[in-house]
């Protein structure tokens, strides 16, 4: 009897030790983390501790616990092997999905289920990923604007009212937020096949960096963006276009908002007035009004420029309470300080070459007037 228990008690332990566990593999899902979205990887590493077992590739991919692709294993992970001179060196798995086709409904869980030959079997898994989806339109690659256009009767006073219109590219109106490596999309605009538009999203949408794909991705749905970001150094970002504006003061600067300027000294009406001269030549580092050379130029930036009739229309807001109507508040929301009165744009007036078009920031209309003329001024960078 004793020799029978003995036997059955060595057979169990047998058996104890040939049935693997799951805690002999180990490994971590990288991505995706908390956002994903477009074309993106499932990424991370793996391997098992058993001996004499093997992982078996692939892996599988599930989401919400229905397997959906595969991914292979294993390459060398020099940075997981750096931790612990024990770990394999070939425990990276990696490959890419499209994650749009998952975008539109709640977070989702997503695991990679990794076997090996012994029998052992682990989830890796993010348990709540938010997927958004932008891969079924294109960004335009340029910024296009809205053109000035129709008779100069248009509108009370001979004004002409502008409509813009504005198109989102990350390369050149994206804005980075200080401190973090995120961009923020505006203005998103679905082109289809028989060429017509689609607003997609008249907010923001923002994109953070994704490591493992070297690239931006989605991390939120379309947003209310505030229109202006003060950058602390005397300007702000328009968050609708990404142009940086110059901010006016009550200083007596170069920047003081009772400051005015000519377009032109005359014929051949080049832009050689004091809005260009002494205006601009003072914040690119050129000479001031009194014939002093400036060191360094505005907020470090050196390409500071009048902007065009569509970019200084751009700014105004016809919803400012009392905008057009006495006591004629400024129909902007910039902030600083903001003059009532017209201020110059860079545009020449096509039927006239002495006249250039300005914009009235007590009444928000557009018009022209003569170079030789006096009007206000406000610099800008970015853009066009």
């Amino acid at each position: 009897m004793t020799r029978l228990i003995l036997l059955v008690s060595t057979l169990l332990t047998l058996i104890a030790v040939a049935e693997p566990a799951s805690a002999e593999i180990f490994g971590l899902l990288e991505t995706p983390d908390g956002f994903a979205s477009q074309i993106g990887n499932v990424q991370g590493w793996a391997y098992t501790t058993m001996p004499g077992a093997e992982l078996i590739q692939p892996f599988d991919v599930l989401v919400n616990g229905v397997k959906k692709m595969e991914v292979p294993c294993c390459s060398e992970r020099g940075d997981v092997k750096g931790e612990d001179p024990d770990i394999p060196l070939q425990t990276g798995f990696s490959g890419v999905t499209n994650w749009a086709r998952e975008a539109g409904g709640d977070p989702i869980a997503v695991q990679v289920r990794v076997r090996d030959t012994m029998g052992g079997e682990k989830l890796l898994t993010q348990p709540s990923v938010a997927v958004y989806g932008l891969a079924s339109f294109p960004f335009s690659s340029v910024v296009e604007w809205g053109e000035v256009s129709g008779p100069v009767s248009d509108g009370p006073q001979g004004g002409l009212p502008l409509s813009i219109t504005s198109r989102c590219t990350l390369s050149n109106t994206g804005v980075f937020t200080p401190g973090s490596a995120e961009l923020v999309c505006t203005n998103l605009v679905s082109t289809k096949g028989d060429g017509s538009e689609v607003e997609m999203c008249a907010g923001g949408v923002r994109f953070g960096w994704d490591k493992a794909s070297q690239g931006f991705k989605q991390v939120s749905d379309c947003e209310v963006l505030p229109r202006w970001t003060d950058n602390g150094d005397g300007t702000a970002t328009d968050n609708t276009t990404g142009l940086v504006w110059e901010l006016k003061t009550d200083d007596g600067s170069i920047h003081d908002v009772d400051n005015h300027y000519d377009w032109s000294t005359g014929s051949p009406w080049k832009p050689d007035g004091t809005a260009f001269v002494d205006f601009l030549g003072t914040l690119n580092g050129g000479e001031s009004q009194n014939g002093v050379t400036i060191e360094g130029c505005f907020a470090d930036e050196c390409d500071w420029r009048l902007p065009t009739v569509v970019e200084l229309a751009g700014i105004l807001d016809l919803s400012v309470p009392g905008c057009g109507a006495d006591p004629f508040p400024p129909c902007t929301t910039i902030p600083g300080e903001t003059f009532s009165s017209f201020y110059w744009s860079s545009s020449t007036f096509t039927g006239n070459p002495g006249s250039a078009w300005g914009v009235g920031f007590f009444d928000g209309l557009v018009n022209f007037g003569n170079k030789n003329g006096v009007l206000y001024v406000r610099a800008v960078r970015g853009g066009s």
